[in-house]
Parts: structure tokens; sequence; C-alpha cells
């Protein structure tokens, strides 16, 4: 069972460093409280773990939180944070990478760049529809 985690985790952890070296602009679409395209600043990879850090450039509302945590949320964030966790949390599915609790990420290069395209064109419904 163990040489079967690794083996995993392994694959996870190629298939993220493989999506970070494709990078649109440097960015990622992130989501958790906030949705925002976000420019990578520094990514740490090591054994057991990973850690990004990343200032954002647009912030979008996720529709499940009111507007004025919005506010207060973007506020303290715009000067950046770091995300990360533990290879064994790490999940992939359709293209997004998720770890603890609610937080994830897409890097596939198409993608964030329509997203961005959609935002710098205030096409924000739009946008918002192609997030899960």
């Amino acid at each position: 069972m163990i040489a079967m985690e690794l083996k995993a985790n392994m694959l996870l952890k190629n298939e993220l460093q493989k999506q970070l070296n494709q990078l649109h602009n440097n960015c990622i679409v992130y989501r958790e409280v906030l949705i925002s395209v976000a420019k990578i600043e520094n990514i740490l990879f090591e054994e057991d773990r990973f850690m990004i850090e990343v200032k954002p450039e647009y912030f979008l509302l996720n529709s499940r939180f009111k507007s004025n945590r919005k506010d207060r949320i973007s506020r303290r964030l715009m000067n950046g944070w770091k995300f990360g966790c533990v290879w064994e949390i790490l999940r992939y599915e359709n293209g997004w990478f998720y770890g603890y609790g609610s937080w994830g990420f897409c890097c596939e290069p198409k993608f964030v760049s329509k997203i961005k395209t959609l935002v710098e064109q205030e096409r924000i419904g739009e946008a918002m529809n192609l997030i899960p």
C-alpha cells in the first residue's frame, strides 16, 4: 500500500511540475473564498510537500460568499499569499489541483488565458461559469 501511495504522489508531483512549466504569463486561476487570477512569485518543492506564493492580478466573487466578505478578504490578500500541502493530500481532478479544505487551482494555459481575457473584457459572468 505504501509503495502505491508513493507512486501516486510522484505522479501528482510530476504532473504539477509539468503544468507549472507551461504557465500562461506565469499565472494560475485560484479558487477558495475568492477566485483570483494570480501570478506565481515563488514555488518550493520538497520531498513531502510543495508551497506556492502568488500575487493577485484580479479577484472575482465566489458566489458562495457575501460581497462584503470579498472586500475584507481581497484587501488582506492584495499583497499576495502562500498555499500548499503535503503530497498525500493533493488531488487532481478535471484539470484542477486541490489541497486542504476548499482551495484549488488550475494552471492549464488555455484555461487561464481564457479566464484572464474574459475578466479583462469585464465578462465576469462568463468567466465564473467556466470555473468549477
